[in-house]
């Protein structure tokens, strides 16, 4: 008897899960079954009252347990080898609800992808412990290789390993560690430029999938992600084919719709204006952070995009969560919520004093209302690397707002 599959995306990743039989029933076990949500009202300015109820030190004061309980969560589940994820289900009752679990090169892709994220919070921490520092140098070893990703067609993520890989070596290359050891990496960053360029499409970008097999449209964001770290990588002094970044570039002005937003992917070009608008905010975010990098985008782009993601914000609280992906108001998915506070604040610190602290403020409560009792986050379930990334991506937004806010600023409530 042939099993129907569930196909979930996951901010370039896939999942794989089991569909239901038909007639059957879903789970109705707290916790596994898709919470209701609620349209939030447009027309009130925080519909879900999501506002933070403290500020200024208090505020600090609880964002700073919340960063030392998140680091505390990550050292402790660091695999032995020093990377983090595994292909392992999280879920008891969802035993295939994961993606690359039969695709050696999606598995060891995402362990990739998870190591370099959870690398990029531990290299941004000013004060590591002398734990911390040990678990960032294993980290960076697991990195610092040209070993290629072995490929398998199918639910093949080998981009997203060489993507997020790259976007840790570029920065590793600035550190003191990274320069003694500068030759090994600039080795291990070339080999990340020849995985990207292998699976670039004809149109500029990258489809979810890799593979010249897979077919597909460019997805914005991670065409956008991609090709930023890549012109980062040039600008270091690493050969990168010229295209591997500007007809990415051209390719996202293309996908930029007239209210400033980007469309999910290149089938919607034709119809830039129809295209679920309030789940852009996240990737709107993503992209203008990398056109901002490529010289396309400067001051007023940038402010837009904050508009949108402040407009939208409540929106993409919808799919945070859910078992069921895209089930949310305009298809939005749970993955794209760390995500997106994350390419907000890497593109707002650009900003300087044009971003209030009231939004850097909203963003580190964010983090701490969201936070597990054991210390990490998760937005989507992705076997044993969602909350991985998912407390990366969230210690890495607290480090936003502790860059932003300077400690005596702001008043208490």
């Amino acid at each position: 008897m042939r099993t129907a599959l569930t196909v979930i995306t996951l901010a370039g990743l896939l999942l794989v899960a089991p569909a239901r039989a038909q007639g059957e029933k879903p789970p109705t076990k707290p916790g596994h079954g898709d919470p209701r949500h609620t349209v939030p009202n447009p027309a009130r300015a925080d519909a879900k009252k999501l506002a933070p109820p403290i500020s200024g030190a208090k505020l600090r004061a609880r964002a700073i347990e919340t960063y030392r309980r998140g680091f505390a969560y990550l050292l402790e589940t660091q695999n032995k080898d020093g990377s983090w994820g595994s292909h392992h289900p999280k879920l008891t009752n969802l035993k295939n609800f994961g993606f690359g679990t039969g695709n050696r090169g999606s598995q060891d892709a995402v362990r990739f992808g998870c190591t370099a994220l959870v690398g990029k919070a531990l290299m941004r921490k000013k004060d590591r412990t002398p734990a911390e520092n040990a678990s960032y140098e294993k980290a960076a070893d697991v990195l610092v290789t040209k070993a290629k990703i072995p490929y398998q067609p199918g639910e093949a993520f080998n981009t997203w390993g060489y993507g997020f890989k790259l976007s840790f070596l570029v920065d590793y290359l600035k550190t003191d560690a990274g320069k003694k050891r500068a030759e090994a990496v600039r080795a291990a960053i070339r080999s990340c430029v020849v995985g990207l360029k292998r699976y670039q499409l004809v149109d500029g970008g990258w489809n979810y999938y890799a593979g010249p097999l897979m077919g597909g449209t460019s997805m914005s964001f991670n065409t956008a992600n991609f090709a930023a770290d890549l012109h980062r990588a040039s600008k270091l002094g690493v050969p990168v084919p010229k295209g591997l970044y500007e007809d990415p570039k051209k390719l996202l002005l293309r996908m930029r719709t007239r209210r400033g937003g980007f469309v999910y992917d290149a089938r919607y070009l034709k119809s830039a204006n129809a295209v679920n608008e309030l789940s852009a905010g996240a990737r709107t975010a993503a992209c203008t952070e990398a056109l901002v990098e490529l010289g396309a985008l400067g001051k007023p782009e940038m402010m837009r995009s904050l508009e949108l993601f402040n407009e939208g914000e409540n929106w993409l609280e919808q799919g945070r969560k859910l078992i069921r992906p895209h089930s949310a108001v305009h298809q939005i998915s749970g993955y794209f919520f760390f995500y997106g506070y994350y390419y907000l604040g890497e593109f707002s610190q650009k900003l300087g004093d044009a971003v209030p602290a009231s939004r850097w403020e909203r963003t580190a409560w964010t983090m701490i209302r969201t936070q597990e009792k054991d210390g990490g986050w998760w937005d989507t379930p992705a076997a044993d690397y969602g909350d991985k990334w998912g407390t990366a991506f969230a210690l890495l937004c607290l480090q936003h707002y502790f860059d932003a806010v300077p400690e005596n600023e702001g008043e208490q409530r």
